[in-house]
């Protein structure tokens, strides 16, 4: 799915809408204010032009800060290039006593694993996200 599939970043449409405008055969931004009204369509129409201008430039901030935290997954289809996945695993002791073990990071199809005791550094860490969007 790429962010202009979605319709979760307008205000006033959620999952329940957005699935009744795709039955409708409304899947791109291009179809949604021909079936918006009221308030909806106002709103759409503010945040249209500013989703546009901000997938073309590649500004996830914009669309992070629209989208339900759940939904940001919604942005990898756009982002994929600069993408990264990142995942910590800890000796889950406690949370006084835990440690680090590993650290992997998901990015351009390719998974890295840090491993403590081995290449788990900041300095790793830190080549791994530089220009990167974590989620």
């Amino acid at each position: 799915m790429r962010l202009q599939n979605t319709f979760l970043l307008f205000p006033g449409i959620g999952e329940k809408t957005e699935t009744k405008l795709w039955k409708k055969g409304v899947n791109t931004w291009d179809g949604l204010t021909s079936e918006l009204s009221g308030k909806r369509l106002s709103k759409a129409e503010k945040i249209l032009p500013k989703a546009r201008k901000n997938l073309e430039v590649g500004n996830t901030h914009f669309f992070d800060s629209q989208l339900p935290g759940s939904e940001n997954w919604r942005l990898y289809r756009d982002f994929d290039d600069t993408t990264c996945f990142f995942d910590i695993e800890t000796t889950g002791l406690s949370p006084e006593n835990s440690v680090v073990t590993t650290v992997s990071f998901h990015q351009g199809g390719e998974t890295t694993t840090l491993v403590r005791d081995r290449d788990l550094t900041k300095e790793n860490i830190q080549n791994q996200v530089f220009d990167s969007i974590c989620w």
